[in-house]
C-alpha cells in the first residue's frame, strides 16, 4: 500500500468530484436532485479502479482512499462555496440586472460558507440519523443515509466486493449489481437451497439465514464464524475484506 499515492488520487478525484457538483448546483434549474450522489458513485468507482489495479492488498488501500476522498471534497467543496460567496459578495449594484457569470453567481445567496469538518461530515448527520431514528421518521432517515457520503461509499464497496466475489467463484460478474439475482449467485456459492431466496426478504428472518450463508462462505477462505457474523452485519467491510485482495484470482468452485 503505497499512502502517497493514495492520496493524490484522493485529490484528484475529489476535486473533479466538487467541480462537477459546483457546476451544476450553478444550473438555474437542478429540481432538487441530489447531485452529489449523481457524480459521487461513478467517481468513487473510478478512484477505486484507478488505485487498486493489478494490486494484491487493495482493500485497506480502497478504505483509506475513500476516507481520504470525503475529507478532500469537502475541503475543496469549501474552497468553491467561499469563493462564490466572495464573487457574488463583492457587486452589489444592478443586482437585478447583472448578466453573465455575476448575474448567475447571485441567484444564489448563501450564507458565508462554514469549514467545520468533523460536525459536517460526523456530528450533525449521526445526530440526524438518531433523532429520526428515535422519532421512527423512516423517511428522513433514509433520506439522510441517502446524502451520507460515508453509507453511499460503503454501498459501492459492497457491491465491489461482491463483483469480485463471483469472479473468484467463476460466476457472471455482473450479476453482482440485479437485486434477486445476487443472492441467488451466493446461495450457489454457500451451497444453500435455491428456495431460501424467499427468506431473504422477510424482515428479522433474512439476518439468521444471512448469518448462514455468510458461514458458509467465509469457512471457503478460512475465516471464522465471527468473522461471517462481520460479514452480516458489516457487509461492505467483510466481504471487502476477503475480495477486494487479490480481486482477480479465482481459487474456488462453488
Amino acid at each position: 500500500m503505497e499512502l502517497k499515492q493514495i492520496l493524490k488520487i484522493a485529490v484528484l478525484y475529489s476535486f473533479l468530484f466538487s467541480i462537477l457538483v459546483s457546476l451544476f448546483n450553478m444550473l438555474p434549474a437542478n429540481l432538487g436532485f441530489p447531485l452529489d450522489i449523481l457524480f459521487l458513485v461513478p467517481i468513487i468507482i473510478l478512484a477505486h479502479q484507478k488505485y487498486s489495479k493489478e494490486k494484491r492488498d487493495a482493500f485497506t488501500g480502497i478504505l483509506i482512499l475513500s476516507f481520504a476522498f470525503i475529507l478532500f471534497s469537502y475541503f475543496f467543496g469549501y474552497l468553491l462555496d467561499t469563493m462564490v460567496y466572495y464573487l457574488s459578495k463583492g457587486e452589489e449594484t444592478n443586482t437585478q440586472n447583472s448578466t453573465g457569470l455575476l448575474g448567475l453567481l447571485e441567484r444564489f445567496e448563501n450564507p458565508r460558507p462554514s469549514f467545520s469538518p468533523v460536525f459536517d461530515i460526523i456530528t450533525a448527520p449521526l445526530s440526524n440519523l438518531w433523532f429520526y431514528l428515535v422519532n421512527l421518521d423512516f423517511l428522513n432517515f433514509n433520506l439522510t443515509l441517502l446524502y451520507s457520503k460515508f453509507f453511499v461509499i460503503s454501498v459501492v464497496i459492497y457491491f465491489e466486493s461482491l463483483f469480485y466475489l463471483f469472479i473468484k467463484f467463476g460466476k457472471k460478474s455482473w450479476q453482482a449489481f440485479i437485486p434477486i439475482q445476487n443472492n441467488l449467485v451466493l446461495l450457489s456459492i454457500a451451497q444453500k437451497p435455491k428456495w431460501w431466496i424467499v427468506l431473504l426478504y422477510i424482515p428479522v428472518v433474512k439476518r439468521a439465514f444471512l448469518y448462514f450463508i455468510n458461514n458458509s462462505i467465509a469457512k471457503k477462505f478460512d475465516r471464522s464464524s465471527l468473522f461471517a457474523l462481520g460479514m452480516t452485519f458489516l457487509s461492505p467491510f467483510f466481504y471487502g475484506a476477503i475480495s477486494l485482495d487479490n480481486r482477480k484470482e479465482i481459487k474456488f468452485n462453488s
